[in-house]
């Protein structure tokens, strides 16, 4: 991810709907980002990275509404 990406990508996350396909595909490559630098950085820093996996969505099916 470059300095340049994320100025340009701010608008799509602030300015289109919930559902839009613009919006959906820069969570999904924030989500891709973040799931690879988890398992991949995690060992050296494990206790920084166990706060970021609270804030990973929850895979579980019961917690949708």
């Amino acid at each position: 991810m470059s300095a340049l990406y994320f100025p340009s990508v701010k608008d799509r996350l602030y300015c289109s709907a919930g559902n839009s396909l613009e919006r959906k595909s820069v969570q999904s490559i924030f989500m891709y980002t973040l799931h690879w630098l988890t398992q991949f950085v995690a060992p050296v820093l494990p206790l920084t990275f166990e706060k970021a996996y609270d804030y990973y969505p929850s895979s579980d099916s019961s917690n949708e509404k």
